[in-house]
């Protein structure tokens, strides 16, 4: 359950970067989320930092955009509340990664996985 807003986050700045036709970045997007799929300790450390990345680059586009509309006198307050619930969603996806039940879910694998070698032999 911790994860969707994860897996969400990147669907949506993938599909941003589709619609820019930024294609390789889309794909990349769509390939974060797999990193999870990897029982190291290190994959929620990865997912979090990445989720915080993503969150710097909804910050940017949100910047460039609100630019972009007060230079044509467009409005821009709608704009900037949706982006920044965006950013929002996207720190609070990175928190969830980075809860204590996450990282026990990836530490027990290898906390088990040690616990079933054999102990090596006493030294002689």
């Amino acid at each position: 359950m911790r994860f969707i807003p994860f897996i969400l986050s990147f669907l949506l700045l993938g599909a941003h970067f589709h619609r820019h036709g930024q294609m390789v970045l889309m794909l990349l997007c769509l390939l974060i989320p797999l990193v999870l799929l990897i029982r190291k300790p290190w994959a929620p450390i990865v997912a979090r930092d990445v989720t915080w990345f993503a969150a710097l680059i909804w910050i940017f586009i949100t910047v460039n955009l609100l630019l972009e509309r007060l230079a044509t006198n467009q409005p821009w307050i709608r704009l900037v509340l949706i982006l920044s619930g965006i950013v929002l969603f996207t720190i609070l996806s990175g928190v969830a990664i980075n809860s204590r039940k996450v990282r026990n879910r990836y530490d027990t694998v290898t906390t088990s996985a040690a616990a079933t070698k054999e102990p090596a032999p006493p030294a002689s």
